[in-house]
C-alpha cells in the first residue's frame, strides 16, 4: 500500500500540471478510499489472526497438560509394578519360612527341644459315634410304606431322613 502512494506520486509528476492536479485528486479521493477499505480490513483479520493464535494456544496448552498426565500415569504405573514386584518377593519368602517352619524335621526338632521322643508303639484310638446318621436302609425293616416321598428319595441318595437325624 505504501509502493501504491509512492508511485502515484511519481506517476502525477511526469504529467502536465493542470492534467496532473486532476488525477492527483482523483487518485487522492480512490486512494483515501481504499486507504479506508484497508483500514476496515486490517480489524477484521487481525481479529482472525489473534482469534487463530488463540485457539493454537488454547490446544497447545491442552497437549501439553494431557502429555504431563500421561507421563505422570505412567510413572504411577512403573512405580506400581516395582511395588508389586517386592511384596511378590516378600510373599514367596514367607512362604519359604513358613514351609521350613511347618516341615516334619523343624516339628520334630522343636519337640526334641520341649523334651518329647517319639514312641516306639503305635496305637489308635477309637472315634466317637457320630450322631449324625447316615440314611442307609436297615435290612430288617420293611418301613418303606411309612415314609414319605422325601424320606425314600434321602435313602436312595445316602444321605440322612429326618427322623434319623432326629434318632427315631
Amino acid at each position: 500500500m505504501i509502493a501504491l502512494r509512492m508511485n502515484t506520486a511519481a506517476h502525477g509528476r511526469h504529467l502536465s500540471s493542470a492534467f496532473g492536479a486532476g488525477v492527483r485528486k482523483s487518485r487522492a479521493t480512490a486512494g483515501s478510499g481504499r486507504s479506508a477499505r484497508v483500514r476496515r480490513a486490517r480489524p477484521a483479520t487481525f481479529k482472525w489472526i489473534v482469534l487463530w493464535i488463540g485457539t493454537v494456544s488454547v490446544f497447545g496448552i491442552a497437549y501439553v497438560a494431557e502429555t504431563a498426565a500421561a507421563t505422570q500415569a505412567s510413572f504411577q504405573i512403573a512405580t506400581l509394578k516395582q511395588q508389586q514386584s517386592d511384596m511378590r518377593g516378600q510373599q514367596q519368602q514367607i512362604r519359604y519360612q513358613i514351609s521350613l517352619a511347618t516341615s516334619a524335621g523343624q516339628i520334630d526338632g522343636d519337640a526334641a527341644k520341649l523334651g518329647m521322643v517319639r514312641s516306639s508303639q503305635w496305637q489308635y484310638l477309637l472315634g466317637s459315634t457320630s450322631p449324625v446318621a447316615l440314611a442307609k436302609p436297615d435290612p430288617q425293616s420293611n418301613g418303606n410304606a411309612n415314609r414319605s416321598w422325601l424320606d425314600q428319595l434321602a435313602l436312595a441318595l445316602g444321605r440322612p431322613t429326618e427322623a434319623q437325624a432326629k434318632g427315631r
